[in-house]
């Protein structure tokens, strides 16, 4: 689009008029076409045109653009607009009309993903984010632009600066209203740090929204720590260490990811801390900063993996009023070895049909401490111990018979050598090590199976120990009750594979917090679409529902009457079975839907503007 001249003479005087046009291509190449005569008075400064054309652009497209605007050209800007929508308008066919189509002229162009962001737009009005950001003071364009950052991230994560790109490729911009052409990372990176100064509040809230909209509990929390690797040094960030890692990246930094969940899986805070912090330190600080957000916790009960389980942790637990189930260490199954290997068993029934893969477990109940201890065998667990053992064993026993025939032939002579080649078998081996002995003997190296250690340690495969504070609560209900914490492992795999969380590529404090908590915010999106989905029986996961919603899109089709009139349509493609039935269960009416769009005579303007 842009202000054409047009030079007149007559009477030996020159005559000046000026009109709006725009360029368009037809079967003979290039043409341009007027889209509203502006007449010999119109006096705007030809250095201000570009941007009195780009405000006539914001205003047909029924969008507010991100730079600010020159206020003595918006009374231009509107009049001119006004006349083009009047003129396109004038020209349209009324409701019902048909025309003949001229085949040769359809084209299909400017296809946008609408199905994934039509979603996650949804679920963000449902959950309450406009008016939470409002509430925080967060400026119109800052809305949108955290819609941009949080939705880019569900749908298609990747880093800040490659987002500006995503949402070109999506009908985001007219399910909004906005205009992102010139969209650029520096404003995305600003409004996480918005986002992130107002972190606590946010949580807070959208959990209060969450527990209305879908009727969850908060008495149960579910506690465990994960970490997220960096890519490059990260010396800007205080947090960016070395530690253990779960992610078997012991040559990169990376910070630790604390993460409260409730028992139906919605996050109810979280918190970011050092590369190197222990598991064993984290627990009262989040406890401190949970009950900043929801006040007291008495009542509750704190579900926690073994890496928690210190006895300090236990009793801040237990100082704020809520009791605890948590996973004992393997060394505390010692006193309790004798009913381990006997005593009265009872399987916990479960609710999946027979033949559906689901593991067998059996339990016994005793008290000590003032603590229910439940004493679980699981079948699987067994099973997968003793086969991970098994080839430890094998492999280790190859090796020793190697090392032997080594030092037999000569080989490897030197008693340090020898002592060298033995503990680093020993170190590679761990699980197996200990069941083996070896010994030096006229000369001669030697080793032997310790089987009576190995049959004590075999009936323990597949054992382990619960220990909880409640003893109103039965052996199934308590082990029912652990195992929700599977629901933070699920979380986590999300948030690293499906999320973007990880590897993090920037390098200062709060960038990295603010790209963890963009994260956490598409959790909450992610997860209240599975919640919705599986109160209809749909199990699909949200990668599933993303690929079949894919396909659904909106997309301009443009053509020539028989008498060569021009005539452009906005609309979406029809929602074929699976994704219909996605919308049906997610209760997404079609009014969400960007509408249909029809221009006629001069053609569109930029084949999808708004009326």
């Amino acid at each position: 689009m842009y202000i054409r001249v047009h030079v007149r003479q007559a009477g030996g005087k020159s005559y000046r008029s000026f009109s709006l046009a725009e360029s368009h291509r037809t079967a003979q190449g290039p043409r341009q076409r007027t889209l509203l005569t502006l007449g010999p008075d119109f006096d705007v400064p030809r250095a201000d045109w570009r941007e009195l054309v780009r405000l006539i652009e914001d205003r047909l497209y029924g969008t507010a653009g991100f730079l600010p605007e020159e206020p003595r050209l918006i009374i231009w800007a509107e009049q001119i607009a006004g006349g083009v929508k009047r003129k396109a308008a004038a020209t349209r066919p009324p409701p019902g009309e048909t025309v003949a189509v001229a085949l040769e002229t359809v084209e299909a162009s400017q296809p946008r993903q609408l199905g994934p962001v039509a979603v996650g737009h949804h679920f963000w009005r449902m959950l309450g984010f406009e008016e939470m950001l409002r509430a925080c003071g967060l400026s119109p364009r800052y809305r949108r632009l955290a819609q941009v950052l949080v939705l880019g991230r569900l749908i298609w994560p990747a880093p800040e600066h490659a987002t500006p790109a995503w949402v070109r490729r999506t009908a985001l911009d007219e399910l909004l209203g906005a205009d992102f052409q010139r969209l650029t990372a520096d404003p995305l990176y600003r409004v996480s740090d918005a986002l992130l100064r107002h972190r606590e509040r946010l949580e807070s809230r959208l959990h209060e929204g969450e527990r209305t909209l879908f009727g969850i509990g908060d008495t149960v929390l579910l506690y465990d720590l994960t970490a997220t690797t960096f890519e490059g040094q990260a010396a800007a960030n205080p947090k960016a260490r070395r530690g253990y890692s779960r992610d078997k990246r012991s040559d990169a930094h990376q910070v630790c990811v604390g993460l409260v969940l409730t028992s139906e899986g919605f996050v109810k805070a979280h918190e970011v801390c050092s590369g190197n912090t222990a598991d064993t330190s984290t627990v009262e600080a989040l406890l401190d900063a949970l009950q900043r957000r929801v006040g007291s916790l008495a009542g509750g009960t704190v579900v926690v993996d073994r890496g928690m389980a210190a006895k300090a942790n236990l009793a801040a637990i237990k100082a704020r009023g809520c009791h605890y189930v948590v996973a004992a260490r393997q060394s505390e199954r010692g006193p309790w070895e004798d009913d381990f290997s006997d005593g009265d068993w009872r399987e916990i029934t479960s609710e999946t049909p027979p033949g559906s893969g689901k593991q067998r477990v059996w339990f016994q109940v005793r008290e000590a401490g003032g603590e229910v201890h439940l004493l679980c065998k699981s079948e699987g667990r067994q099973a997968k111990q003793r086969a991970i053992r098994g080839l430890a064993a094998q492999r280790l026993e190859e090796a020793l018979t190697r090392l032997v025939a080594a030092v037999a032939a000569g080989r490897l002579k030197k008693p340090a050598a020898i002592q060298g080649r033995i503990g680093r078998l020993w170190e590679r081996y761990p699980r197996a090590a200990r069941f083996y002995e070896v010994q030096w003997e006229d000369g001669r190296l030697l080793w032997r199976r310790l089987e009576e250690k190995e049959d004590r340690a075999a009936r323990l495969d597949g054992a382990y120990l619960l220990r909880t504070s409640r003893k109103d609560m039965d052996g199934p209900e308590i082990w029912k009750l652990y195992t929700t914490l599977t629901r933070v492992e699920k979380a986590f795999q999300y948030l690293k594979s499906d999320l973007g969380l990880r590897p993090v590529f920037h390098q200062l404090e709060r960038r990295v917090d603010g790209h963890v908590f963009i994260s956490m915010l598409a959790y909450h999106l992610l997860h209240a679409i599975e919640f919705r989905l599986r109160e209809h029986g749909d199990h699909r996961c949200w990668g599933t529902i993303r690929d079949i919603l894919s396909t659904h899109q909106r997309v301009t089709i443009a053509f020539n009457d028989a008498g060569g009139k021009h005539h452009s349509l906005r609309v979406n493609t029809t929602p074929e079975g699976q994704q219909r039935e996605i919308y049906d269960r997610l209760e997404i009416p079609p009014a969400r839907f960007p509408q249909r769009h029809h221009y006629a005579a001069q053609g569109p303007l930029k084949q999808h503007i708004s009326q």
